[in-house]
């Protein structure tokens, strides 16, 4: 047997070689989507070795979705702008506060303008005497604003209490307050820190200017070189003189010859309002303004009608509170000013007529210093002059009428009656009142002979000393408007203990209250 050739194998056909694999392509970098990845894994690709154990597909990516950052609030931001006078320079510069503050609001983005506020010919140092501040406020409450511009604190306030009560308040509320001449932004502990000491030297500041503008006023009284800056009602002004305006001048000569022939200044105010008379001022809102019987009052007792002129009728306290001249400061009075619309015989007779008329009607002529906080004219002997033992404020009238007609008087505290948190003083009833009164006096009756000796013998005052003498049985029992106006000064009352009277002599005698049914 031959041998084999070397190119034959033993056992039959030789195995195929496997063919050589081609060279791969070079790897290319990928690019696509999360989607376009996923699926690509999830395809079914063949096996490249028969012999390995088959893997279960790829499963498909779930995309992840990162999420993005917060987006910032868009902050509501308003601003308040204010100047005192209304000349040119200061009207020019409001104007300016009111574009600067438009203007860095716009530029900011993340800013939306809430509104600008502003107050001109305004040198009000209380909040409650600027209307569009108490409007800003209100806005604020109201969840409107998140930020207020204002240029400095002596254009915020210029009271140091009510800027903390302001700032105190809006942060409460979340509200932030940027004061840019001081560069303070609220909020932070500091920031309270820094407004009590700038507001403190703008308090001090509008003293000072106060103090100089009253200064400078009595100076012109003082010369006769005093110029009014707004005519009265019934005159005009012309180069600071005061001019007779022929329709308005007509109208008060009509009022004060109604007080003659009897009418009273409410039937007055009714009448020239049937008749649609213009008064020439205006309603906060910018209505017209209406009649009133005040306004009536104040043309009657106004002397600037008889051609002369009274100066300094009233003047500012150290709390820029508007005060009636009562003779703290010196009065100046100036014959033939200017050209009189009534003569003064005339004058005299409607001033005579219309207090008449307030005696019959229990209206006293408010010639008390101690009374004169009370803005109302005192209707009974009792107005004005009761004080609450809680709070200090005065007591006022109320009457409880029921459905059968029957009308029950109690006097309450106005604080109380406003916000009974903050006076829990509750009502207390006439009758106690006058019973308390009533007891107190009768004490004093059955003890006016042992008085000398127990005080002296120059005890109490003339006027009381002789009212206890005629105290009769009668007035035991019967409450006297004319023996509590001559006694008594005022009462500080304090519901269910005690009434206090302070009298005109000096004497303070208090005598126990019960408490009233409760209030509905």
């Amino acid at each position: 047997m031959s041998e084999p050739s070397s190119g034959n194998f033993p056992f039959g056909t030789p195995p195929v070689s496997p063919p050589v694999p081609a060279a791969s392509p070079p790897i290319r970098a990928l690019s696509g989507s999360r989607e376009d990845f996923a699926g690509l894994l999830a395809l079914e690709r063949p096996l490249s070795n028969p012999l390995e154990t088959p893997k279960p597909a790829a499963k498909a990516i779930r995309e992840v979705r990162t999420k993005s950052a917060p987006k910032e609030k868009t902050l509501r931001v308003a601003a308040y702008c204010r100047v005192s006078t209304d000349d040119f320079a200061q009207e020019s510069s409001i104007e300016n506060q009111r574009e600067h503050f438009r203007r860095l609001i716009l530029e900011h983005p993340d800013w939306e303008l809430a509104g600008i506020y502003w107050e001109t010919n305004l040198s009000a140092t209380r909040k409650e005497n600027r209307p569009q501040l108490q409007q800003l406020l209100r806005d604020c409450e109201e969840g409107k604003i998140d930020l207020v511009l204002t240029k400095s604190i002596s254009r915020f306030a210029s009271n140091t209490t009510d800027c903390l009560e302001m700032v105190r308040d809006l942060t409460a509320l979340g509200v932030v307050i940027q004061f840019e001449k001081e560069n303070i932004r609220t909020g932070t502990a500091e920031s309270e820190l820094m407004l009590t000491l700038f507001s403190s030297f703008a308090e001090e500041e509008s003293r000072s200017i106060s103090r100089n503008c009253s200064w400078a006023a009595r100076q012109r009284f003082e010369n006769g070189s005093f110029r009014y800056s707004r005519a009265p009602y019934g005159y005009r002004l012309k180069d600071g003189r005061l001019l007779i305006h022929r329709g308005q001048a007509k109208i008060v000569r009509g009022i004060f010859a109604s007080v003659l022939e009897g009418k009273g200044c409410p039937a007055i105010a009714r009448e020239l309002n049937a008749r649609r008379v213009p008064t020439g001022t205006k309603r906060r809102d910018g209505t017209p303004g209406v009649w009133s019987a005040q306004m009536v009052q104040g043309i009657l007792t106004n002397v600037v009608y008889t051609g002369d002129a009274l100066l300094q009728k009233s003047f500012h306290d150290a709390n820029y509170r508007l005060l009636r001249n009562y003779g703290e400061r010196s009065q100046y009075y100036i014959d033939g000013h200017h050209s009189a619309i009534i003569d003064r015989e005339t004058f005299r007779r409607a001033l005579l007529a219309n207090r008449q008329r307030g005696a019959e009607k229990s209206n006293y002529p408010r010639e008390d210093r101690s009374l004169r906080d009370n803005p109302h004219s005192r209707r009974g002997i009792l107005s004005g002059r009761l004080l609450c033992a809680r709070c200090g404020t005065t007591l006022r009238r109320v009457t409880d009428r029921r459905t059968d007609g029957e009308e029950t008087i109690y006097w309450a505290c106005r604080t109380h009656l406003k916000d009974r948190r903050q006076c829990p003083m509750q009502r207390v009833r006439k009758e106690d009142l006058h019973s308390a009164f009533l007891t107190v006096m009768n004490k004093l009756a059955f003890l006016r002979h042992a008085l000398p000796g127990a005080v002296g013998a120059d005890w109490g005052s003339e006027p009381l000393r002789a009212l206890l003498n005629i105290w009769d049985s009668d007035r035991h029992q019967t409450f006297s408007e004319s023996v509590f106006e001559t006694a008594v000064r005022d009462v500080v009352v304090e519901t269910g203990v005690q009434a206090l009277f302070r009298f005109r002599c000096g004497w303070e005698l208090a005598e126990p209250l019960s408490l009233p049914d409760r209030e509905g």
